[in-house]
């Protein structure tokens, strides 16, 4: 929208595409149930075969923006009796996010909610009751919960007497604060009759980690080890001594094609189509649904404050009139960006999300509050 008029719109389909995952690219041919016999590291998996291993470098070191579906082509070669190129119970180059379907009931969601309009107690738009549907993670699920982490962790080093599990642990925090991690129960099972076949979440968590209601889960050393560490994630660039049992440095690969983003609306002819960019640390992310975010950023409003205390127009609205930054300009910290430009819809955006996630963190964590740090910028045409 333009002026003071501004509408949250669906997210559309398949405006996400994964281009490669760095860290599983060598995996997509390993047989979870073998190991390799005199391995000097021990539960290391073997190829079940090395077919592909030439498209594994072409694909993933040189990731081409045609968008010719990895995920296709291993489908057809699987329907011919060949072994798949790629495994979908790893991360496939060419999958698309989100889906037709998922767009679609994204869309209807975002349509019941405008009908249902504020929420009994001002605070909002009726958001809060529907699923996801005016935002996109632009990240990959790397948390423990993740089953294709899983597999990856499994084929990437496995417990030398089970191939089956991985040899880093992969468990539900204990609520009592236990160190010892390999007593807490695991996230996943096995099928009994397949265990090589894809795991399942068990969803036996012990407490949340955040108001979405997600499982507060580790992975951890193995008792073997002779350092106890653990870890919320399966990815760092740090943690070395864990990445010696599985986390991984390396990152998977998206491109967002923002011509379909900020594409004009049918249902709004002639508007300014525009974007908020969030990046945050968990500090802030733990106290949201992450639709909560946007309509903070871009309206003011927050959980905790009602729409009557809303700035009178939007962020975004203001955002279109603020001048350009000069060339060659060096940011380093808030006042130089007023130095720069005076104070800016953006930054006014990110003080009003710091406040209000302040009030939050305290109602929802008290004097255990993680850090926070949010950086806000808005994009559009």
């Amino acid at each position: 929208g333009g002026g003071g008029g501004v509408a949250l719109l669906p997210i559309p389909a398949e405006c996400m595409v994964r281009l490669a995952d760095i860290g599983s690219r060598d995996l997509h041919n390993v047989d979870v149930t073998v190991t390799r016999a005199g391995g000097s590291g021990g539960g290391l998996m073997q190829p079940a075969s090395h077919r592909g291993s030439a498209a594994f470098s072409e694909d993933y070191g040189n990731p081409v923006l045609s968008h010719e579906s990895s995920a296709d082509s291993a489908i057809g070669a699987a329907g011919k009796g060949a072994p798949p190129l790629f495994d979908d119970r790893l991360p496939v180059p060419g999958e698309r996010f989100p889906t037709r379907d998922e767009a679609a009931t994204a869309a209807q969601s975002l349509k019941a909610a405008a009908d249902a309009g504020p929420r009994a107690d001002g605070s909002g738009t009726g958001l809060q009751s529907v699923v996801p549907m005016v935002s996109l993670m632009v990240t990959a699920d790397h948390s423990p919960e993740s089953p294709k982490e899983f597999e990856r962790l499994r084929r990437q080093r496995c417990q030398p007497a089970n191939p089956s599990l991985p040899l880093l642990l992969v468990v539900y925090d204990s609520s009592s604060g236990s160190y010892n991690k390999a007593s807490c129960t695991p996230v996943f099972e096995l099928e009994p009759n397949d265990p090589a076949a894809a795991a399942r979440v068990t969803n036996s968590g012990k407490y949340y980690k955040n108001v979405r209601q997600e499982w507060a889960s580790l992975v951890a050393t193995p008792p073997s080890a002779r350092f106890s560490d653990a870890l919320a994630f399966t990815r760092s660039l740090g943690d070395l001594h864990l990445q010696a049992y599985g986390v991984c440095s390396k990152p998977e690969v998206f491109e967002v094609d923002m011509d379909a983003l900020l594409a004009p609306s049918q249902d709004h002819p002639g508007a300014n189509m525009g974007l908020v960019v969030l990046a945050c640390t968990d500090g802030i992310w733990d106290n949201w649904q992450f639709d909560d975010t946007i309509r903070q950023a871009v309206f003011g409003i927050g959980v905790m404050t009602p729409a009557s205390a809303a700035p009178t127009n939007p962020y975004m609205a203001e955002a279109y009139a603020d001048a350009a930054m000069p060339p060659g300009t060096s940011l380093r910290v808030t006042a130089d960006v007023e130095a720069a430009m005076g104070s800016t819809a953006a930054q006014r955006s990110a003080d009003a999300l710091i406040a209000e996630n302040a009030k939050l963190a305290k109602a929802n964590f008290g004097s255990s509050a993680d850090n926070a740090t949010g950086v806000v910028a808005f994009l559009w045409r």
